[in-house]
């Protein structure tokens, strides 16, 4: 989300005078105007409580004296915006992982989250919402009766230039490693390694030739993905990278980018390594699968949690040597989906909210 919007701001302020609302911005372009949020709490309670009513009054008092044309808020939590994007639906995610995960969401009933989502949407306190995938755009139909001519479907952008196959660093980051410049190498990345399906990469790995590598960028749990590839006796072929900035010095050294995730409204990592020219393998329910023709610019699994369904995807697209073809296929698919074409969709958005 905070990428989606720095990007927003970044394209929008080309033609467009831009505010950012935030607690924390960086590197954002000098023609951006940036207002900070005063607190910070570590609670989710008083977070998204009564922090969340400060800043609604800090955007409400900038709006009267700036006259805003279009206020643009993220996901079902800020109540007053005129534009809202919703990269996910917490009700949603609270429904599936309470019974597949408890743990997960267990904080989600003890803030006032799940309240603000159904103040907004249910009582229509919004002009109009966008949604990155027609999985979300069900998803709101179908839990919180939004009409269908109140939502557009604006697909994320990727920086094509920014991320691109590049073999001197596939073959620099592999001798960085110590990993042989021809073993397969399957990379994973994501901030919730549980949710995201690294267990399944890891049992996959099982079933796999010995060299074949597994790397994983990202946030997580290391330690209990580690005593599983320990106990799986997989451990010597996982390496974990931490969180990272440059993962556009990750991507291509890569053979696969495997996503098995439980359950996601996008996966923009798997558009990432898409533009790096990667093949991607991910659930077919997924909605960034929405752009992928399976076989032609990526891998779509029908059950994520299998991991001999996951292992047989794999080594079809790298022993049948296809994963090359795929790969050019999918970064063309990618380079399709610009920074440039979702601020001005974004913006047509605005156009039409103002106007009404």
């Amino acid at each position: 989300m905070p990428y989606y919007c720095w990007s927003l701001a970044n394209q929008l302020s080309n033609q467009d005078d831009v505010w950012v609302f935030a607690r924390n911005v960086e590197r954002l372009p000098a023609k951006v105007r940036t207002v900070r949020f005063p607190f910070g709490f570590k609670s989710k309670r008083l977070e998204y409580g009564p922090n969340s009513l400060i800043n609604r009054l800090v955007i409400a008092a900038h709006r009267s004296s700036q006259r805003f044309d279009v206020v643009h808020t993220q996901d079902g939590d800020l109540i007053g915006g005129d534009v809202v994007t919703a990269h996910a639906v917490l009700k949603t995610l609270f429904r599936v992982f309470r019974r597949t995960d408890p743990d997960h969401v267990a904080w989600l009933p003890k803030s006032p989250l799940l309240w603000a989502e159904e103040l907004i949407y249910r009582t229509h306190r919004y002009r109009h919402v966008i949604v990155t995938s027609e999985k979300l755009r069900s998803v709101l139909r179908n839990d919180y009766g939004i009409r269908e001519e109140d939502i557009t479907v604006v697909r994320l952008g990727v920086d094509s230039e920014r991320l691109r196959p590049d073999p001197r660093l596939r073959s620099e980051l592999r001798a960085n490693l110590a990993i042989d410049q021809e073993a397969p190498v399957l990379l994973h990345v994501s901030t919730d390694f549980r949710r995201k399906g690294l267990a399944a990469l890891i049992r996959a790995l099982q079933s796999l030739p010995h060299d074949y590598i597994v790397i994983v960028a990202g946030r997580g749990d290391e330690e209990e993905f580690r005593r599983l590839a320990e106990r799986l006796e997989v451990k010597n072929r996982l390496i974990f990278l931490g969180y990272r900035r440059d993962l556009e010095r990750i991507y291509p050294a890569a053979d696969a980018f495997v996503f098995p995730t439980r359950f996601d409204f996008f996966g923009y990592p798997v558009l990432e390594a898409m533009a790096c020219g990667v093949p991607p393998i991910v659930p077919s329910d997924t909605g960034v699968a929405e752009l992928i023709r399976d076989g032609i610019d990526g891998c779509l699994l029908s059950n994520p949690e299998n991991d001999g369904e996951l292992a047989d995807r794999i080594r079809l697209l790298i022993e049948d040597g296809i994963a090359n073809r795929i790969g050019r296929a999918a970064r063309t698919l990618a380079q399709k989906m610009t920074m440039r074409q979702m601020a001005s969709e974004t913006r047509n958005v605005y156009e039409r909210v103002a106007r009404a």
